[in-house]
């Protein structure tokens, strides 16, 4: 619909109207102040893209959880073993006592279900049921095992000290939940690579977390070592190729040397029909009587 002037006047006049009544209105609103902080409320705004990510985390271990072994009791299966894998991954998931002792139960079947059902009454935090279940399924079988493995385990020469670290305090685990750290380290440095073993021995780590520490710093000095031989040997080498090659060209073959002797022999044969003399021709001829 086409507007004349006149009507398009009156339209901005009464626009501006009410806005100066709305104005109006406002500006006789009055606006007290409280001096009291516990009547405002706090927002806090989370984005939506942290959100999502800490489902997409919560979905990723809950399915690692879902591939964890199931506990049944049996006597080839290492309780001990079990239960560290088990808190460990609770622990990643952030889990507290209370929660790790409701989601354990889920794992738990056959034997190892039915001891449970039976023990509920006496059992009912993570502490106790970690306790009681290792007393009740542990074997000696699995200690003595453990204990074998300890005595003869030798860390390998291209293994690293925390790989060897991690398989020893398992072991440690599986023969005594409780044992001194004095004995842990004696049996840590008897396996330990003969390389390191002799400056960790003279520091005297007083725990096993020491002992750690002073073997990795040893580790990575042997390396470095290791690494800085290795490229002078291959300099040394790189420099005895290159005077190879330099003196090469210098050099005959034995079949060029072969060459020069049987022409050497030949040139003996010669007469000179100057001088009379073998040995040369008569254009190299040194004879000043000719």
């Amino acid at each position: 619909m086409v507007q004349t002037r006149q009507q398009l006047k009156r339209k901005e006049e009464f626009d501006e109207l009410k806005f100066n009544k709305e104005f109006q209105r406002l500006a006789g609103i009055e606006i007290g102040q409280t001096t009291h902080i516990q009547d405002y409320e706090y927002f806090v705004y989370r984005p939506i893209l942290f959100t999502m990510t800490d489902k997409l985390i919560n979905t990723l271990l809950s399915h690692n959880l879902d591939k964890l072994p199931k506990f049944s009791g049996k006597s080839n299966e290492n309780v001990t073993k079990w239960l560290r894998d088990i808190a460990n991954e609770l622990n990643m998931v952030k889990l507290d006592d209370q929660q790790k002792y409701s989601v354990v139960q889920t794992f738990l079947v056959d034997d190892a279900r039915r001891w449970f059902i039976n023990n509920m009454s006496t059992i009912n935090d993570w502490s106790t049921f970690s306790i009681e279940i290792h007393k009740t399924f542990s074997s000696i079988m699995h200690q003595e095992l453990a204990l074998k493995k300890v005595g003869s385990r030798q860390q390998a020469y291209d293994e690293t000290v925390l790989h060897y670290y991690n398989d020893m305090i398992e072991l440690f685990d599986m023969i005594d939940l409780n044992m001194n750290d004095h004995y842990k380290i004696a049996y840590l440095k008897v396996g330990l690579k003969t390389s390191l073993k002799k400056e960790v021995i003279r520091r005297d780590p007083q725990t096993v977390a020491q002992f750690l520490e002073l073997a990795q710093a040893e580790e990575k000095l042997d390396l470095s070592l290791n690494m800085e031989m290795n490229n002078l040997q291959l300099s040394h080498i790189d420099s005895v190729s290159a005077i190879k090659s330099s003196i090469k060209p210098y050099l005959s073959s034995p079949q060029q040397q072969q060459q020069q002797y049987k022409l050497y022999q030949s040139s003996t044969n010669v007469r000179c029909y100057k001088c009379n003399r073998v040995g040369h021709f008569a254009r190299d001829c040194y004879s000043k009587n000719y």
